[in-house]
């Protein structure tokens, strides 16, 4: 289960929580009620009210010691719950007045929490049953008792129009309350949804930050020993010594060589490019740019579409090829057999494809990838960085990155960026 799914789980929990403890509140209130007219009027139809309390009762106990096991919830069963409820109300109101009963407003408070925590269209469903229960308000108590129905048509005579009105009020009320508070819950949800991935975003430039100041604290402390082990590896090469010993120094000063580049890139693969300049570019070049570095390019096989020469990205070129850079690079190093790299098009949309034939990855790896220094790679082949910061370049660009895999299968990235025609490169 991945941690959208465990939250709602969470939230569906709590929300079965409350119903339970307004169904104990519905029933003490309903009891107190009963009682209270009982010893006022003395004239109620008293023990299949008290039936319909004990049923009630008794499934809220059941429910109480179900979900107490932590049971798997979906929301259709609290739906149902919900009906049960209305179903029971319409009872105990039939054989207490009808529609002349005032408690029948509490099928408002079923309805307004059912918009709170279910799905739209279950609330409307249940709505709809709402007023279809209050509607046989008006036959039930004719049919559940029929002795005292000349009386209570007598009692209210006039009074059916002003009940009839009662109904249609009920209807109007309950039909926006699903409206608003469903239309209210859905623009919360977004602005949630909005503020979780601000936060998210900080987080990221954050790490992003700190990885730039390390980068830059190592190259800064690592450029004066590289330095002196340049200087005496030079120094070497002016004694007479053999040519085995040359070719070791000469190997030296090439490696030192290579750690100062790889100090130098270090800053903008760990967050520096971000200020990088935009610049248009063309598919073809940013390629070129790309494969310019990569080891094994004999197993690149790369397939452009029809419309990719018409192509042009406004993005920042050292970025976003360091960001695919490293994708590509994932997929080599996972398989030992040519990978694949698709482009296509798609109206305003360039669509980047790798796939690899390698070992894949479990649900596991997957709910963990692009996590900052967490890596499949044997210790000191990665540092758990590639997927990160591609997946940070491409979502500053507007763009997505997707990754599907299957265990002992293959690798799937997915990458979408944002692209315009060569002609409204030149507007």
């Amino acid at each position: 289960m991945n941690i959208s799914e465990t939250q709602n789980a969470n939230a569906l929990f709590n929300n079965v929580s409350w119903l339970i403890r307004l169904r104990w509140i519905a029933i003490l209130a309903q009891g107190l009620t009963i009682a209270f007219a009982h010893r006022s009027w003395g004239n109620l139809n008293l023990w299949p009210m008290v039936a319909t309390l004990i049923v009630l009762a008794g499934s809220n106990m059941i429910l109480t010691r179900w979900i107490s096991y932590k049971p798997a919830l979906h929301s259709w069963m609290m739906t149902a719950l919900i009906a049960l409820d209305f179903g029971l109300l319409t009872l105990l109101l039939a054989l207490a007045g009808g529609a002349s009963n005032p408690f029948s407003v509490l099928y408002l408070v079923h309805i307004a929490l059912a918009a709170i925590v279910l799905r739209e269209r279950m609330v409307w469903g249940l709505a709809l049953l709402a007023i279809s229960c209050f509607g046989l308000l008006f036959v039930l108590p004719s049919i559940l008792q029929p002795e005292a129905t000349h009386t209570l048509d007598h009692a209210m005579g006039d009074m059916h129009l002003h009940y009839e009105g009662m109904w249609l009020a009920f209807t109007v009320a309950a039909i926006a309350i699903v409206y608003f508070v469903t239309h209210v819950t859905r623009d919360l949800e977004k602005q949630r949804s909005i503020s979780n991935k601000a936060r998210n975003a900080a987080m990221r430039n954050e790490k992003l930050a700190t990885l730039a100041t390390l980068a830059a604290g190592a190259a800064h402390e690592l450029a004066t020993p590289l330095s002196t082990i340049a200087i005496a590896a030079k120094e070497l090469e002016r004694h007479d010594l053999s040519a085995e010993v040359k070719e070791d120094i000469v190997l030296i000063r090439e490696e030192v060589t290579r750690c100062r580049s790889i100090l130098n890139h270090m800053a903008s693969e760990a967050g520096e490019s971000a200020g990088e300049g935009f610049t248009y570019l063309t598919v073809s070049t940013l390629f070129d740019n790309i494969q310019s570095t990569l080891y094994d390019k004999e197993r690149i096989a790369l397939t452009l579409g029809k419309d990719t020469d018409t192509l042009v990205l406004y993005a920042p070129a050292r970025a976003l090829a360091q960001a695919l850079r490293g994708l590509i690079k994932n997929a080599l190093d996972a398989s030992t057999t040519r990978i694949n790299i698709s482009v296509a098009t798609e109206k305003q949309w360039m669509t980047v494809i790798i796939s690899d034939s390698g070992t894949g990855m479990s649900e596991e790896t997957l709910a963990h990838i692009g996590e900052p220094f967490w890596s499949t790679k044997e210790t000191g082949r990665g540092m758990g960085l590639g997927v990160f910061l591609a997946k940070n370049t491409l979502e500053k660009l507007g763009g997505t990155l997707h990754i599907t895999s299957i265990f002992c299968s293959g690798t799937n990235v997915t990458i979408k960026i944002p692209c315009m025609q060569q002609a409204l490169a030149h507007d």
